[in-house]
């Protein structure tokens, strides 16, 4: 009889029930993407007229190129899943019981980590998978970067193509920083933390993840045609004169910026409206206030970053003058888009990571956390202020040098409101009985790179002293103190924190040291060589110096 049950029970992957969701992978999401860029590029060949003499270089061949990752993107999300929910909306009907449960992983396995799956845990997961993946490319490149900078007439890398590596780079790692924290825990950890039973939108949850990778795909393509060649911020008009590769850039900074809204609405509505009976704002974990305040910041940025990219696209395919100063348009206006979102997203990178360490410190101090509501002051007061500091990125530009100077103050102001999470750390290691584990000299670790990014960061702050400094490798050491030494080690410590708790096992202390020495030493002989080369004038993005 047993046996006869379980001939008629159907198998993990095989339940009738739920119709075409059971046949949707990543595999298959892959397969209808590539099949569906290759049919709107056939058909953008054979319809799409041919530029007139006085049409823009590369019009046609943008269009049809941005149509083509358009339709693989759309191709993508229908293969993995995305579109049965809305689909079924649109139908009048709903997704069955079975039908969630099954989105939900119940019972899959590892297979679960393959599909489009609502589980928070699951997408928790998925997201540490795809932020190593990131790292490791991120960092491939700095080190073909380096190696190339090793001789002063240049290494053996073309220089189109070693601008393409500087911007990939660049962007690569901004958007593995950005979800470095809050995609892992903010997805796995976070609902737990607030007593909630999964995220307020499971779908939405899922689609944010799966945005990520459909974005990757644009941006490798454009590698094969031209690559980025503008640095990592794509500056306009000069990105309007780049290769089809840029048309990579831009549907990849599209794709990212819908995942990072889809994302920060999600969080916001799972921690206001869902946290546990009882769990008041002044009883709310001080690491669910950073995840808060970073999508908070997220929210109004990236949409501005979006359009910024969806202009670049139209001047490029549709012959529209936005950022051509010759038909009326301003590369001050993409200056101040990208940077509108440029200066808020260093706290979105930021804020969780040193929120993470606050909430590791009384653990390994074994003492509460020195004043709780100043840490929130601190994030709020940083919060407020990173929205009114954009300009400083452009005292040099020479757009609006009147506002330079409340520029240089509201910067310069940002350093209160840090310097608070400062007092917050080392208030709560004063006197602390220390257990010296990984995260704890995380801690440390945080204290002396973030103390060197942010009174590097007060001089960049200053119009005249960042007049000599501006587009020196000064610059590009200071924001890897701040971006890396800062943030990447909250979240490495983080990791080693919560690992038993995503993964049941307990993470190897030996190697846990090992690692962090290492990343630590070599990031100090990395970077602090690098302040020395800006202050003896080596610019950055260059393949030859003298």
């Amino acid at each position: 009889m047993t046996t006869m049950m379980e001939r008629a029970t159907p198998t993990s992957g095989e339940n009738p029930k739920v119709g075409i969701i059971r046949h949707l992978n990543v595999f298959t999401a892959f397969a209808l993407g590539a099949f569906t860029a290759i049919v709107v590029w056939r058909l953008g060949l054979s319809f799409l007229p041919a530029d007139s003499e006085s049409a823009p270089l590369f019009t046609r061949e943008d269009k049809i190129t941005l149509l083509s990752m358009i339709g693989w993107f759309v191709g993508f999300m229908t293969g993995i899943g995305a579109l049965v929910a809305p689909f079924r909306w649109v139908m009048g009907k709903d997704l069955s019981h079975d039908e969630n449960m099954y989105l939900a992983g119940k019972d899959m396995g590892v297979k679960r980590y393959f599909r489009y799956t609502t589980d928070h845990k699951v997408v928790g997961i998925q997201y540490l998978i795809i932020t190593m993946v990131i790292f490791g490319i991120g960092g491939i490149l700095a080190m073909l970067i380096r190696a190339n900078l090793g001789t002063p007439e240049g290494g053996w890398i073309h220089p189109q193509a070693y601008n393409s590596i500087v911007g990939t780079h660049g962007i690569v790692m901004i958007v593995g920083t950005i979800i470095m924290v809050t995609g892992p825990f903010g997805n796995y950890i976070m609902p737990i933390m607030i007593g909630a039973r999964d995220m307020a939108f499971p779908r939405l949850n899922a689609l944010s993840f799966w945005l990520i990778v459909a974005a990757a795909v644009p941006l490798i393509w454009g590698q094969f045609l031209g690559g980025i060649s503008t640095g990592w911020t794509a500056y306009n008009p000069l990105a309007g004169q780049s290769p089809l590769g840029m048309n990579g850039y831009i549907m990849f900074i599209c794709i990212f910026a819908i995942s990072t809204m889809v994302a920060g609405a999600n969080i916001t509505t799972t921690v206001v409206r869902m946290r546990a009976k009882g769990m008041t704002w002044n009883r709310t974990p001080i690491f669910i206030y950073g995840v808060v305040a970073s999508v908070a910041l997220a929210l109004p940025a990236f949409p501005v970053f979006f359009l910024s990219q969806v202009m670049s696209a139209m001047d490029r395919a549709l012959g529209t003058s936005f950022y051509n100063s010759a038909n009326g348009g301003s590369g001050w206006l993409y200056e101040n888009l990208f940077w509108l979102m440029g200066h808020p997203e260093v706290y979105v990178i930021l804020i969780p990571a040193v929120a993470a360490l606050m909430e590791i410190a009384p653990v390994f101090t074994r003492r509460p956390l020195f004043s709780f509501n100043l840490a929130v002051m601190g994030i709020a007061g940083i919060s407020g202020l990173s929205v009114l500091v954009w300009a400083h990125h452009m005292y040099i530009s020479g757009w609006a040098p009147l506002l330079n100077a409340p520029f240089m103050l509201t910067t310069e102001l940002i350093s209160i409101p840090t310097g608070l999470l400062f007092l917050v750390l080392i208030g709560t290691l004063w006197r602390g009985r220390l257990w010296v584990t990984m995260p704890l000299m995380s801690i440390f670790a945080l204290l002396w790179n973030f103390m060197i990014g942010g009174i590097t960061g007060i001089y960049l702050s200053d119009v005249p002293a960042d007049a000599f400094l501006h587009g020196s490798m000064y610059v590009t050491a200071h924001f890897h103190y701040t971006l890396m030494g800062a943030g990447l080690t909250g979240a490495l410590a983080a990791l080693v924190y919560w690992f038993p708790k995503m993964t049941g096992r307990m993470f190897d202390e030996r190697i846990g040291k090992i690692g962090f020495w290492t990343a630590f030493l070599a990031f100090q002989v990395t970077f602090l060589s690098m302040f020395v080369a800006g202050l003896q004038g080596m610019p950055r993005r260059v393949l030859q110096f003298d």
